[in-house]
């Protein structure tokens, strides 16, 4: 009886732990332009345009009764309908801020340069997030490039989905 209840609370615990995880985004939505072209025959002045630096922020917590609980972070993206590397166009994503909260011994690591985000799922970011508290506001930055007059003319869009692991 005492292995049977043994087995029953290391159960609970390790449920518990691993239910209580939230990431929210916020701001998410990005409708980005390109310039005006001045001349006839010329390219765009920039082939890459960028969004703000907090385009995106993440609130994200990992709960754990005591202690430091490690997270990691992955996103990829789901295009919708024209293929955006058949037109040459990438987005590529970056931390750029640590966010705050979640107690004096969190961190935030990885993921300040850009990366490419494929349609397979890609190391972000990861972090220690300290007894369960609370980490907001992490700044995420995109970045489009490949933009030129020689890209057809469509509407290119894409689902970027972020996975939060409690590892």
């Amino acid at each position: 009886m005492k292995k049977i209840l043994a087995i029953i609370i290391l159960c609970f615990f390790y449920f518990h732990s691993k239910a209580q995880q939230t990431l929210a985004i916020k701001n998410g939505a990005w409708s980005p332009s390109v310039t005006t072209i001045g001349e006839a025959g010329n390219d765009y002045i920039s082939t890459t345009i960028q969004s703000s630096t907090t385009q995106t922020q993440i609130d994200l917590q990992v709960v754990q009764i005591a202690g430091l609980n490690h997270y990691t972070v992955y996103i990829r993206r789901t295009d919708s309908g024209t293929n955006w590397n058949t037109a040459g166009l990438q987005i590529w994503v970056r931390r750029t801020s640590d966010g705050s909260g979640a107690g004096a011994k969190s961190t935030t690591i990885g993921g300040t340069t850009y990366q490419q985000i494929t349609t397979s799922d890609l190391y972000f970011f990861e972090g220690n997030n300290d007894s369960g508290n609370l980490r907001t506001n992490i700044g995420i930055q995109y970045q489009i490039t490949g933009v030129s007059v020689t890209v057809p003319v469509a509407t290119y869009s894409t689902t970027l989905t972020y996975t939060l692991i409690d590892d």
